[in-house]
């Protein structure tokens, strides 16, 4: 099917419909990205059967679908970037220039703990006051600055704390390992992809997606405990017994091996980070507490683990249940049947995890234990870095 062409007639350009620039545009004016996209795929549907279309014309459809399907203040924001607000600038500690961007400035507040409402305000404060002022380049020393003192006006001095802490790192260079343990279920996933977005982390790896290599290399009469599912490997073990009595330390034991097994990519992947000198966050039923000690340390890199919680086991249960299109039904029905070894098997990384002292991350609702998880990250980096804003930022520039 031919794609609608999209006319510019001030600056005399004729190019194909793009939905993925049009949800980009959108999502900077404050929409998540299903909703950005949804919307960008049902324009694109409307204006199919046109041959060409202007952009006035294509920029007035999406003002009319924002005004019926969103709140003002989007369709506000979508008429002012429309209407030829001019971009502002900001020059980087490399000398280079990027366009300010409401979007990644409101993520990173979030990431501090900062509430959806008053991030959006923080930001939309400080742009206005750029259209305002006319500014068209900024240095960054001075955006941290004036961000510091927004959160301090607008939110309270630990989160403008927290905010120094982040910049510092961020400047630092220093790679950051972040590892996140916990059963099916507890929204491990769902965490990982969001803390990446909000704290620009780029690179991401499942050990669910490492198990499934390392059975194409072993196949299932070499290692029989690798093609299992984590919490009934144990049916795999040679010794494994199904007396109830002993049901509890086997799934303990299957689970233990299958992890040992999956602890050498993680140790692959780890290395190939700290070489590269990049973020990471694993993630996966196979972060262990312990597996901190098989893990590569250097003095640069700064690595994080926490274990993510469902305290509640029908919280679980139920959370298991609603998995619709991110894990097949006969895999959630799967997981369901063998509901106590999961519950039994979190109790284990929990009771570890105190020990050892790590971190452990409950899961009540999907914006706090993103917050959670964030603040976690960030009060591990806090003892790394002086957290004054001039030591930060240098001088405030004028």
């Amino acid at each position: 099917m031919a794609r609608t062409v999209v006319v510019d007639r001030e600056h005399k350009t004729r190019m194909p419909y793009l939905r993925g620039i049009l949800t980009r545009s959108l999502q900077n004016t404050g929409l998540e990205f299903q909703q950005a996209y949804l919307m960008a795929s049902n324009l694109r549907d409307q204006i199919s059967h046109l041959e060409e279309i202007s952009t006035e014309e294509l920029r007035n459809r999406m003002a009319q679908m924002l005004a019926l399907q969103c709140n003002s203040s989007v369709h506000k924001r979508y008429l002012a970037k429309a209407n030829g607000e001019h971009t502002v600038m900001v020059r980087g500690i490399d000398g280079n220039t990027l366009p300010f961007s409401r979007g990644l400035h409101h993520q990173l507040l979030e990431s501090l703990g900062i509430p959806d409402q008053k991030a959006r305000s923080i930001t939309a404060r400080l742009h206005q006051q750029f259209q305002s002022a006319c500014v068209i380049e900024i240095d960054y020393r001075k955006l941290g600055h004036l961000t510091y003192q927004a959160i301090l006006e607008s939110a309270d001095s630990r989160l403008a704390q927290f905010y120094l802490i982040w910049s510092a790192f961020r400047f630092s260079e220093r790679p950051l390992i972040v590892l996140i343990g916990g059963v099916p279920g507890c929204g491990k996933s769902t965490v990982s992809v969001e803390l990446a977005s909000r704290m620009q982390i780029i690179r991401t790896q499942s050990t669910d997606m490492l198990r499934e290599v390392m059975r194409m290399m072993m196949p299932e009469r070499l290692s029989p405990v690798l093609h299992t599912s984590s919490f009934n490997a144990w049916t795999a073990l040679p010794e494994s017994d199904s007396n109830a009595a002993d049901h509890y330390r086997a799934v303990a034991n299957g689970y233990y091996a299958q992890a040992e097994l999956l602890s050498v990519p993680c140790e692959a992947v780890v290395r190939r980070a700290l070489r590269e000198n990049i973020s990471l966050i694993l993630e996966g039923v196979h972060i262990q507490p312990k597996l901190l000690e098989k893990l590569p340390q250097n003095d640069t890199a700064i690595m994080v683990p926490m274990i993510l919680a469902v305290p509640n086991p029908e919280d679980l249960r139920q959370r298991i249940q609603r998995r619709d299109g991110l894990v097949p039904q006969r895999r959630a029905e799967r997981y369901l049947r063998h509901f106590d070894g999961i519950w039994h098997l979190q109790s284990l990384l929990l009771a570890e995890a105190d020990e050892l002292g790590v971190p452990i991350v409950s899961n009540n609702d999907r914006e706090s234990v993103v917050q959670s998880a964030a603040r976690t990250i960030i009060e591990a980096i806090e003892p790394e870095f002086d957290v004054d804003v001039e030591a930060v930022f240098g001088p405030a520039v004028q």
